[in-house]
């Protein structure tokens, strides 16, 4: 258990201090294989449809370039689907990330995480059907005997899979795997803020109310001038300088320790336990700082993030305490931690914790972990929620399965939050359970935007329905040489189907070329030009195996996808044809006609005789195939 909680507490501290995606699993793979002594470790990541690796350590090169990709490919290199349109995920890894396990064999874990200290072993006792899937043994065949594979999953969501490879028998324990898992639970929760946090700052009006709310104060710093180009308002309450005011200083002027300063920024330090400075006042007082560095049009930046720590104590600051360290880490990620000792029935939450239900901290709040009640929990949960999340905690304690929910908590002041918990039972030797760890994290955020995509689409689809043309998003198809040969319909509308003649259900997830073999490759390499060019085109297409011609725009929508929207416009095609056949003074003839003109007015405008004219117009009819030139004049009208 000491493991597990040091290497948490490590683990939270790379997830607060880390920005960047890359770095961060770059950092977690380090740490792990620093904790277990395992020889290699790997992180896949979804990536479309599949699950590449996205950082490694320890494994040879050749063995990530081959293992990289899971989905089943074709010999055409396409991705090989099931019934449900979904691709199949190779292998072991394919199993776990796709939830594919059997509890009852003891290479599963109830989690459905896979481990062995003997791939020969289980190699000779265990049948494909044991193991779930056709399995590519290239582990085994590299020589790697200890194996576990742990999925990245928060709620029903994969995000990703750890892998531990060993080329040592009996490198695991279930103690360890159990660890493991608790691990990749932490390491999903990241991913999961670390991509709603991603999409946050596309927006600069959700990064300025950010920048602008945060508690600590927030500095951006001209490392070459030391000028302070932007600050926050909670730096204007500590220090007491209006944000003009802050854009006529530099970091010298709020620093008491010049030299320091000076050196930190142009050292690249990015966490200061411990520094001092001064406000407008004059007034001393320490500082916590911690922050990152950023370039932009050749310049380069450091955000700092202050945070006056005058009232704790120099251990505190120095965060030499194991169990203060964990709170922090826990605070400055927002996940609040809770332990539930089921023997006392008492209850102990992070000061996080207390936050996300709503306990709001006083400026006399001095701890980082508070006594409560299973009341205190209940009475904060709304009621139309309570059951179902109670029935959740009972079933987990009686099938020792993680305890997972997304539920309301009602704050004092009527506001509702939504909040995502997790937790798991510990057992004593008897099978009973003594005591609970989980976490909470926030998640009103991440609803409200889900609310707000499902109104979107909403929207999208009405318009998308509503439309009198027909529409179709397609994938494009490449061979091995990158040479365009087929693509695939992925979306359409309800008028694809009345102006092609084509059922939506036919066409979705079917290529051009099973829906029509006869297409021209022309075509395809020009829908193909689209894409590569991003330049809108128009068309002109023969169908001629549905007896149509359509015009249709088509416009790149994506990496390798194009939209189209195209009309029926087989009437006019059939009309300019059949005029085609016409000599040029029929054709004179017919426009006179359309224009509504007598035999006598054409024979007088064109200088010959009616009996001419009578000629021409009998001629006119049988080639266009129509009874009178009343219907002439329609067929021409409907036809432009």
């Amino acid at each position: 258990m000491n493991f597990e909680i040091e290497t948490i507490i490590e683990l939270l501290h790379i997830i607060n201090s880390t920005h960047s995606l890359r770095e961060l699993m770059k950092k977690i793979i380090e740490l792990i294989r620093n904790k277990t002594g395992c020889e290699a470790v790997g992180i896949r990541l979804r990536e479309g449809e599949d699950f590449p690796y996205y950082e490694t350590i320890g494994f040879p090169d050749d063995f990530i370039l081959r293992e990289n990709k899971l989905c089943a490919r074709d010999q055409k290199a396409e991705l090989i689907r099931d019934s449900n349109g979904n691709p199949f995920v190779e292998c072991m890894c394919g199993n776990v990330l796709c939830n594919r396990f059997n509890p009852s064999k003891p290479f599963f874990t109830e989690r459905g995480s896979f481990w062995t200290n003997s791939t020969t072993e289980l190699l000779a006792t265990a049948t494909e059907i044991d193991r779930q899937a056709r399995t590519r043994n290239r582990c085994h065949g590299e020589g790697y005997e200890s194996v576990a594979l742990i999925a990245l999953r928060v709620r029903n969501e994969t995000f990703g899979l750890l892998q531990f490879n060993d080329r040592r028998k009996n490198l695991f324990t279930p103690a360890m795997i159990a660890s493991f898992e608790q691990l990749a639970d932490n390491i999903a929760l990241a991913l999961m803020q670390l991509r709603s946090s991603d999409a946050a700052t596309k927006s600069s009006q959700i990064y300025r109310s950010l920048f602008e709310t945060a508690n600590d104060s927030i500095f951006v710093v001209d490392c070459q001038s030391l000028r302070v180009v932007d600050a926050n308002k909670a730096a204007s309450e500590l220090y007491g300088y209006t944000h003009n005011e802050f854009l006529q200083l530099s970091i010298i002027d709020i620093s008491a320790e010049l030299i320091r300063s000076k050196l930190s920024i142009k050292n690249g330090d990015c966490r200061i336990s411990l520094r001092f400075h001064k406000k407008k006042n004059g007034t001393i007082f320490p500082v916590e700082i911690t922050g990152g560095y950023f370039e932009q049009d050749g310049m380069r930046f450091q955000v700092a993030f202050i945070r006056d720590i005058t009232e704790q104590k120099l251990t505190e600051e120095m965060l030499l305490n194991t169990q203060e360290r964990f709170a922090l880490s826990v605070n400055a990620g927002r996940i609040g931690l809770f332990e539930w000792n089921i023997l006392t029935d008492e209850t102990f939450w992070t000061l996080q914790h207390e936050i996300i239900f709503g306990y709001l901290p006083t400026a006399t709040t001095t701890t980082t972990t508070t006594a409560h009640t299973y009341e205190d929990f209940a009475q904060r949960v709304h009621p139309d929620d309570l059951a179902a999340v109670e029935e959740k905690i009972r079933r987990a304690k009686a099938e020792h399965t993680v305890y997972e929910a997304e539920y309301r908590v009602i704050w004092p002041d009527g506001s509702i939050h939504w909040i995502y918990g997790r937790g798991q039972y510990y057992y004593d030797s008897k099978g009973e359970a003594v005591r609970m760890l989980g976490a909470v994290v926030d998640i009103t955020d991440h609803k409200m935007a889900e609310k707000e995509l499902a109104e979107s689409e909403e929207r999208y689809r009405n318009l998308f329905e509503s439309m009198n043309e027909g529409f179709a998003l397609c994938e494009m198809i490449y061979d091995q040489t990158g040479k365009p040969v087929d693509f695939r319909y992925l979306n359409g509308n309800t008028a694809f189907a009345r102006i092609s003649g084509l059922p939506v259900e036919r066409v979705l997830g079917r290529t051009i070329k099973e829906i029509l073999p006869a297409i021209e490759p022309f075509r395809i390499e020009a829908y193909s030009h689209v894409i590569e060019t991003g330049q809108g085109e128009r068309f002109y297409n023969e169908v001629k195996e549905l007896g149509k011609h359509f015009e249709v725009y088509a416009w790149r929508a994506g990496v390798r996808r194009f939209a189209a929207v195209f009309h029926d416009i087989t009437r006019r095609a059939v009309f300019q044809n059949k005029v085609s056949l016409l000599t040029n003074r029929e054709r004179q003839v017919m426009e006179l006609i359309i224009a509504g003109k007598s035999d006598k007015q054409i024979a007088a405008e064109l200088g010959v005789t009616q009996r001419a004219i009578s000629f021409h117009r009998t001629h006119i009819l049988k080639k266009i195939q129509v009874s009178s030139t009343v219907e002439l004049a329609e067929l021409a009208i409907k036809s432009t």
